[in-house]
């Protein structure tokens, strides 16, 4: 009877010890399916981050593509409002010359109707 308490003990002990390590094998099973969490997790995020940078640098980008852009059209519309003025003035120089040519040719003219001597010849008293 001592031989049978002895096996029923050691089998009690056999079953605890089988339960530990389940319940050990289990633990740890679970930590390391945490860990995995936790390291997909982590990964996640740096990516997260990784892609928020990425959008980041290529907002930044853009906003100096349209900074300048905007420079460049700033920049042709001065130079068409000084070409339209340089076209004005020059317009402007070229009617006030013609209009003194203009005025020129007819004083000329007037000058050859009431002057008597036209047409004949000078006379050179040296």
């Amino acid at each position: 009877m001592k031989h049978i308490l002895q096996e029923r003990l050691k089998a009690d002990m056999n079953r605890e010890i089988a339960s530990l390590e389940v319940f050990e094998r289990r633990e740890l099973e679970f930590q390391q399916a945490q860990e995995k969490e936790r390291e997909r997790a982590i990964t996640a995020q740096q990516k997260l981050r990784e892609i928020a940078a990425q959008e980041l640098q290529e907002r930044i980008q853009l906003e100096r593509e349209l900074a300048r852009q905007q420079q460049k059209n700033v920049l042709l519309q001065k130079q068409n409002e000084i070409e339209k003025l340089e076209a004005q003035a020059d317009k402007m120089l070229f009617q006030q010359t013609f209009e003194n040519f203009v005025a020129a040719k007819e004083t000329q003219a007037k000058e050859r109707d009431y002057n008597p001597n036209i047409g004949l010849p000078s006379v050179c008293q040296c």
